[in-house]
């Protein structure tokens, strides 16, 4: 069902729907990590990209309309936003190479996935804060408490992240640092292959976009 306030945007040769409520940035972001990945790995084409903490899915859905991943899948714990996901493959004729879980975390998503890429722009502050112009930000959308979900994250990543995957996450430099997660990472098995700013660069507060390439340790 389409609901009122929806609106959509072009994710490569994806049409993706979203609404103001479920999207947490990626509107904005998404398309630097097309550019990212494209840089990064000029020759590499990915299997199955999974998207974390994924909303309507414009990072992933931007991936795969780029052509630069051959499946796609998406996780979030808010409904809402899972069904506009769930609209976009429907929509643009996708269903095919989608995979969506309701899921916290690791909770729902089968054993037997296993993916060569993960991408995320997950909750990005330890605490409630205002974020830059967005007012209407919900912090069911920025918050991640104790960083517990992020601890979450890297407890279970292992199990799902191929032997040549790569982890690459977006992070925000006014909540954390490369050091914020790096014993969550160092306990998971994996170590940080490189950070470094994201070209994203907000129009009132410049450059604060972050990634972080994660990869296993005996790679």
């Amino acid at each position: 069902m389409q609901s009122r306030d929806e609106q959509s945007i072009m994710c490569g040769d994806i049409t993706v729907f979203y609404t103001q409520d479920t999207d947490g940035g990626g509107s904005l972001f998404s398309n630097d990590y097309v550019i990212t990945i494209k840089e990064l790995y000029p020759d590499r084409i990915f299997d199955r990209c999974y998207e974390w903490c994924s909303g309507p899915g414009f990072i992933g859905y931007s991936i795969l309309g780029n052509h630069l991943c051959k499946t796609l899948c998406l996780s979030d714990i808010y409904q809402p936003a899972l069904d506009q996901a769930s609209r976009t493959a429907i929509i643009n004729n996708i269903e095919k190479n989608i995979t969506i879980y309701n899921s916290d975390n690791w909770e729902n998503i089968p054993s037997y996935e296993k993916f060569d890429l993960i991408v995320s722009n997950p909750p990005h502050f330890n605490g409630n804060v205002y974020i830059l112009d967005r007012m209407d930000a919900n912090p069911r959308k920025y918050m991640d408490k104790d960083w517990k979900i992020h601890e979450s994250f890297y407890k279970g990543v292992k199990n799902h992240l191929s032997m040549n995957g790569v982890i690459l996450l977006q992070e925000f430099a006014w909540g954390s640092g490369l050091e914020t997660f790096r014993s969550m990472i160092d306990a998971a098995g994996l170590k940080i292959q490189r950070h470094f700013l994201s070209n994203y660069r907000h129009p009132n507060a410049g450059y604060l976009l972050y990634y972080l390439e994660i990869v296993h340790k005996d790679v």
